[in-house]
């Protein structure tokens, strides 16, 4: 028997923090189905994501860009050159439109994901907030998502990794700022970008993680926070 299946109910009431599920259906009774991402489906349930926030931060949620600033970023990036579309332009409108939230991934198969997701949700020190992915038809994998508010600070999202190594997190991480999403920067991508911008592996020999940032991605964050480009740039401007 699969370890979801003997996993008995997450009690809401035990919890620091709200839990709330997005893309449910009318008529959906979620005192009915238990709060676990193995348990949902997408399908059935109507239910893609199940979302916890922090129970620490006042604002409890990671602040979202609003739908003008996120129209004209992508305008602007579809009105560039294909030259010009590159990381380092990604960040430079990212910054300009206050786009700077991002999250580290987290790929689970349906057999850990409650447990894993029970370690997130019960870290009552946390001040970021996080999200999985439900059950999906023909699936056995799920995604967890865990946020930052500002990707191009370092500290604090390499804090964030730390926290979750501290929780039991020993397999690899990767970290994808939200302006991709919107830039519809995924894997494959016909900009040649990758999707993720850092990347933690852990050692269990040295006991320890190591995070790799590719140095586009430095120069890409300096340049935007000084409010400097490439001589490239302002081609698409």
């Amino acid at each position: 028997m699969d370890e979801s299946e003997t996993t008995e109910k997450l009690n809401l009431d035990d919890l620091n923090e709200v839990i709330f599920v997005s893309g449910g259906e009318a008529g959906v009774d979620f005192d009915d189905i238990e709060v676990w991402p193995s348990q949902i489906s997408a399908q059935e349930h109507g239910i893609d994501w199940i979302h916890s926030f922090s129970p620490i931060r006042k604002t409890r949620r990671v602040p979202l860009p609003t739908k003008s600033q996120i129209a004209s970023c992508m305008g602007t990036w579809s009105q560039s050159t294909r030259e010009v579309q590159s990381i380092a332009k990604a960040f430079q409108l990212a910054y300009k439109y206050g786009i700077l939230a991002g999250k580290w991934l987290i790929n689970a198969p349906s057999l850990t994901i409650d447990r894993l997701w029970e370690r997130i949700v019960e870290c009552e020190n946390r001040k970021w907030q996080a999200k999985v992915s439900t059950r999906k038809a023909g699936e056995n994998t799920h995604v967890m998502c865990v946020y930052t508010e500002n990707f191009m600070d370092l500290e604090d999202v390499f804090k964030c990794e730390s926290d979750l190594r501290d929780l039991g997190f020993k397999g690899r991480l990767a970290y994808k700022p939200d302006v991709f999403t919107y830039l519809n920067i995924y894997r494959g991508n016909e900009f040649g970008i990758r999707p993720t911008i850092y990347v933690s592996q852990y050692c269990l020999l040295e006991k320890r993680s190591r995070i790799d940032i590719e140095p586009s991605v430095k120069s890409a964050i300096e340049n935007a926070l000084k409010g400097t480009d490439s001589d490239y740039l302002n081609e698409a401007t």
